[in-house]
């Protein structure tokens, strides 16, 4: 019974841990989305305004139906929204390890490094980890 009750309390520091990192998720895609837009200087090509777009986009709604989800706690499938959450994690994982081969060597890299972490990774990562552990926990007697 104690343990069934310390389960239940992690899951629910967990959710609060994945609804604030989905309030951040949220806030990074709209900077993904304007960032090279309003700071950068786009390329010549289309797709570098049309990938950020884009992605950021992706980014900015999944976590939004991260957290419509946890704030309404509604039972069923949670698949659909694991597999964004994991897809877009691996996305920016790859684009982790670009940016550190890219630019190894530069002065600001561990603020690139912990920006793109923070921004991105973490709340994409805390996201899949709290619906993998929520679903566990739901299938439990």
């Amino acid at each position: 019974m104690l343990a069934a009750r310390r389960s239940k309390d992690q899951v629910a520091i967990m959710k609060i841990a994945a609804l604030t990192f989905g309030y951040i998720g949220i806030a990074s895609g709209v900077i993904f989305l304007l960032g090279p837009l309003l700071f950068g200087t786009p390329g010549p090509s289309p797709g570098f305004i049309i990938a950020p777009v884009t992605v950021g986009l992706l980014v900015a709604v999944t976590h939004w139906r991260n957290t419509r989800r946890l704030r309404d706690s509604v039972p069923g499938r949670r698949a659909g929204l694991l597999a964004a959450n994991l897809l877009l994690l691996a996305l920016f994982v790859i684009g982790f390890l670009y940016v550190l081969n890219r630019y190894a060597g530069s002065p600001r890299l561990t603020y690139v490094l912990v920006a793109f972490a923070l921004l991105w990774i973490l709340p994409l990562g805390i996201n899949a980890g709290y619906l993998l552990i929520a679903s566990r926990h739901s299938e439990m007697p």
